[in-house]
This record gives C-alpha cells, sequence and structure tokens, in this order.
C-alpha cells in the first residue's frame, strides 16, 4: 500500500530559495574600508589626470584640447542616457532582483545609444573636422564600461570598493604609458581619446575579473525593458539633468570656437579636480546610508549635515583658493600659453559656491523616495541653463553661458526649502549657517594677504597654508565618526 507523501516545494520556489540563500552569503564589507577605497580610487584617477594634463598641456596645442573636451561631453552625454541613473535606481530597491536586471538593462540602453551615435556623427563635423575620429575613438569606452557601472555599483553597496583599487592603479599606469607614448608624439585630439581607451580597457578587464563571483554580470535582456519601467522616476531624473551636467563645454566650443573650449574646459577640468576627489566617492558610498536611513528623520539629518559640511569644508577652501591664485596656478601647472584661460579659471571656480548643499540635497531626496522633486528642479536647471547660455552665449560669448551655468545653480540651491520635509528646518538652518561662516572664514584672510606686497609664490604658500588649517579644524567633528566606523561601529 502506497504511504502518502509530503507536498513537495514547487522547482520555482526551491530555485528561489537557493538563489536568496546565496545572496545572503555574498560578502559584505566595512563602511571605513569602503570610504577609504573610494578616496584612494579617486586619488589615483585625478593624480593621473593631472599628471598626464600638466604634462601634455605644454605639447599639445589648446586647439587639440579643445576637439578633445568637446568628444569628452559627447561621451559623456552618451554615457548619461544610456546609465539614466540605473545604478541608483538599483541602489534604492534594496533588493536582489534589482541587482540581477541591472545588466541587462544598461546593455540595452547602450546598444540604443552607440546606434544613435554613429548616425550623428556626420553632424559633429561642422563644429571641427577632427571631432568625429576624435569621438568615434572615445566611444570604444563605452562597451567595456557596459559591465563596469554595475559592477562597481554592487561592490558599492555591499561596501567593498577595496576591489576597485587595484584596477585603478592597473588602468592609471596604463594611461600615463599610453599618452605620453602616443598622445606626445601625434599631439592629436584622437591620440588622446585612444589613451582614454587603453586605460578604460585595461581598468575594467581587471575589475571585471577580480569580482567576476561576487556581482551580477550577466546581461538579461528579457527584463531590460521592465527595468526601464520600474526606474521611469531615475530615468527622467537623467535625461532632465543631462544639459545641465554635461553641455557647458560643448556649448562654449558652439558659441566661441574649439580653442575657448579648450581654454574653458582645462580651466573647468582644474576646478572641479577636488569636487570630483570629494564628491563622488562620499556620495558613491553614502547613497545607500541615505536610502537605509530613510525612516529615520533624526538619523538621516545628521548623517546629511555631516556629509554636506565635510564636502563643503575641501570644497571651498580648494574654490577660494583657485579664485585668489589663478595667475600663479595656471602659469606653473601649464605654462604661459595658457594664460589666456585665468579668467575662465576665476569663473569656474565660482560655480560649486552657488549651491553648497545642492548636490547631497537632492541624493538625500533622490534615496528617500523625493524623486519627482528632483526631477522638476532639473527641469528648471536644464531650461534656464539652455535659454540663458545660448541667449547670452551668442551675444557675448564665453561670459553668456558661464551667467546661465550660474543661474542654473542658483535653482539647484533651492533644495534648502524642500529639504526640512525630510531632515527638519533646525537642522537645515544650521549648515546653512556654518556655510555662510565657513565662506567668511575663507575669504578674510585671503583678502588681507592679497593686500600684502607679496611675491606670488608667496602668496599662494601662504594662502594654502591658512585653508590648509581650515579644513584641519572642519573636519575635527568627522573623528569620533571615523573612529567609530574603524572599530566596526559605522552606520
Amino acid at each position: 500500500m502506497l504511504r502518502p507523501q509530503p507536498v513537495n516545494e514547487t522547482d520555482a520556489t526551491l530555485a528561489a530559495a537557493k538563489a536568496a540563500a546565496v545572496d545572503e552569503r555574498r560578502p559584505s564589507g566595512n563602511l571605513a574600508l569602503s570610504i577609504g577605497s573610494g578616496y584612494l580610487v579617486q586619488v589615483l584617477a585625478q593624480a593621473t589626470t593631472l599628471l598626464t594634463r600638466v604634462a601634455l598641456a605644454r605639447i599639445i596645442a589648446p586647439t587639440q584640447w579643445g576637439v578633445f573636451g568637446e568628444a569628452v561631453v559627447i561621451i559623456g552625454i552618451v554615457d548619461t542616457l544610456r546609465e539614466l541613473n540605473l545604478t541608483q535606481w538599483a541602489t534604492s530597491g534594496r533588493t536582489t532582483r534589482y541587482w540581477r536586471d541591472l545588466p541587462g538593462a544598461i546593455a540595452s540602453t547602450t546598444i540604443v545609444l552607440l546606434l544613435a551615435l554613429v548616425a550623428a556623427m556626420p553632424l559633429l563635423s561642422r563644429l571641427s573636422p577632427q571631432l568625429p575620429l576624435t569621438t568615434a575613438v572615445l566611444a570604444l569606452t563605452l562597451l567595456p564600461r557596459t559591465w563596469t557601472l554595475g559592477a562597481e555599483a554592487e561592490l558599492n553597496n555591499r561596501q567593498r570598493l577595496f576591489r576597485l583599487v587595484a584596477p585603478q592603479g592597473l588602468g592609471a599606469l596604463a594611461f600615463v604609458v599610453s599618452a605620453i607614448v602616443i598622445s606626445a608624439h601625434f599631439k592629436t585630439a584622437w591620440s588622446l581619446s585612444v589613451a582614454s581607451v587603453v586605460q578604460v580597457s585595461t581598468y575594467s578587464a581587471f575589475l571585471l575579473w577580480r569580482s567576476r563571483r561576487e556581482v551580477f554580470l550577466r546581461p538579461r535582456l528579457d527584463n531590460a525593458w521592465r527595468s526601464l519601467v520600474s526606474a521611469r522616476d531615475f530615468v527622467w531624473l537623467a535625461l532632465a539633468g543631462v544639459l545641465l551636467t554635461q553641455v557647458d563645454g560643448l556649448l562654449v566650443g558652439s558659441v566661441a570656437g574649439a580653442t575657448a573650449a579648450g581654454f574653458y574646459i582645462m580651466a573647468s577640468w582644474l576646478t572641479s579636480r577636488l569636487p570630483f576627489l570629494v564628491e563622488i566617492p562620499l556620495l558613491r558610498v553614502m547613497l545607500p546610508i541615505f536610502a537605509a536611513h530613510r525612516e529615520n528623520r533624526e538619523r538621516l539629518g545628521a548623517i546629511f549635515k555631516r556629509t554636506a559640511m565635510s564636502i563643503n569644508y575641501l570644497e571651498a577652501t580648494w574654490c577660494f583658493l583657485l579664485l585668489f591664485n589663478a595667475s600663479f596656478v595656471v602659469g606653473q601647472l601649464f605654462g604661459s600659453r595658457w594664460t589666456p584661460s585665468i579668467p575662465y579659471v576665476i569663473l569656474t571656480a565660482v560655480y560649486p559656491l552657488l549651491s553648497p548643499l545642492g548636490t547631497v540635497g537632492w541624493e538625500v531626496l533622490r534615496m528617500t523616495g523625493r524623486t519627482r522633486l528632483v526631477l522638476w528642479n532639473l527641469i528648471a536647471n536644464s531650461i534656464a541653463f539652455v535659454v540663458i547660455g545660448i541667449g547670452l552665449g551668442t551675444r557675448i560669448g564665453v561670459v553668456g553661458v558661464v551667467i546661465g551655468y550660474y543661474v542654473a545653480t542658483l535653482i539647484n540651491s533651492l533644495v534648502i526649502f524642500v529639504l526640512p520635509s525630510q531632515i527638519g528646518w533646525p537642522t537645515v538652518l544650521q549648515v546653512v549657517r556654518e556655510v555662510a561662516v565657513l565662506y567668511v572664514v575663507c575669504a578674510l584672510p585671503l583678502v588681507v594677504v592679497g593686500l600684502l606686497p607679496l611675491p606670488a609664490a608667496a602668496r599662494f604658500g601662504i594662502d594654502l597654508l591658512l585653508l590648509g588649517g581650515i579644513v584641519l579644524w572642519g573636519m575635527r567633528p568627522l573623528l569620533p565618526f571615523v573612529r567609530n566606523a574603524l572599530a566596526g561601529r559605522s552606520e
């Protein structure tokens, strides 16, 4: 006689249970180590770029730098449109399904954008005859980054950014060697693109090989459309923000020519070095923390204040240093042929000072479910920048584009009126007061030093010491957090 058997779970349920068990065993790292690794990756990247730009600025003409800069802007636009904030969507989702679907979603958008770029190549020659070739070579970097974008985001979500350090170091070495050997020999814009391709390919190959067992890499194209629909709020944010974050250099080239674009892009690159060094690694690590504390208003406010002020102490001092020492810095780094870029250094150094809470504030809102507010802000930014930048740029040149960017940045600062709904007015007002005091403390001693009859080198050295002291003083509140993180008690 047959005995009744217990009902077995379906294969699908068993598979899901196994997948969940595997995901639970997927390794996670330490916050302090992840933050340190993020900064080390940025230090390697920025030091590499600085070394090569300083070496090649005296060899390659500003016009060629302008063409290369325009190509970088175009590929940056394509990269933003194919990424569409999908990595932030996966981070905010906080479930495994998002990470499984991410590679397929990015692969599908990459295919579409590459086809669109090929179709747009004839239009690029109107800006510069060398631009299509330079852009086509640089577009090759999009292929390996199709996989590294998701891998980097997932490693960051698991606080395992130390996996990026060795690949970044190897890629930096490849970039320096290829840039000096190839670019210095040919002295053309496309040769700079070749060096970038060598760097990205080397970095991507090493990173993907090291992390192949820790992250999801297989594209699941059948779920791509579902992922894009699920991420529609993040997609709209990317579409609205692409104009503001990418096209200022391209707009300068269209209204003033490749040479002026070269001077502007080099100046903008110089003023953005520390923001890139500070904001990108810190925010990359903090995004999942913002998402994890979305329900705790008091805790989220404390994390926001700590993050915003750590960024401001470093960025503000860097911007004021350039504002008062632009001539000396440009002359020492790039040589006399780049003297026309000095006014642009001063103009672009003001950008981060106009919206000290903008970047961190909007990221907090994005990670706490207020993406529609961020979307409308980006739409307003983009409209203001395009209308004012083009309108004034065609009449008064580069300064008109800069004014458009100023207005857009001021609109971005309106985040201070929205943040209180998430973290409360007391925290926002306290941060605003601290930022105002910081700006005054930075500016006053530099004005006094500037009035003294000192050589430029001595003035720069004194300013550097004064601002360095301000940074050390401002970072004191972060020391308990660092000690707790190192002890394994981080947020």
